[in-house]
């Protein structure tokens, strides 16, 4: 026996609801502003190499930089390869970095079943 309701799994896949975010939320972002979005979002797309290598610096403690942002070939098999060299240590990005910073009291994990 099969039941239909109107919570299925069709009617989850066109969500119209908008969450505003709170004016605080607002306060803290880092890009308050459409403009600024989209002179973000312009310069990944027009400069990727100077970008992603920006944000790499910024926001991943690195072991060993890397050699070359991006490569990609597409002669007999095809690779993409980022930060060609690099050494980081996942672990360490994630919790131990932390630890000096404002965020070393703030929970690093929250589950919720």
């Amino acid at each position: 026996m099969t039941r239909k309701s109107s919570g299925s799994v069709e009617s989850l896949l066109a969500e119209k609801r908008v969450f505003t975010p709170t004016p605080e939320f607002v306060q803290n972002a880092l890009l308050k502003t459409r403009q600024q979005r989209d002179q973000l979002w312009r310069r990944s797309i027009e400069q990727p190499d100077g970008f992603w290598a920006e944000m790499a610096e910024e926001h991943i403690s690195w072991f060993k930089k890397w050699e070359a942002v991006e490569e990609y070939s597409f002669t007999d098999d095809v690779y993409v390869r980022y930060f060609r060299g690099a050494k980081l240590n996942a672990s360490y990005n994630c919790l131990d970095r932390h630890l000096n910073s404002w965020r070393k009291n703030k929970a690093a994990l929250i589950w919720q079943g």
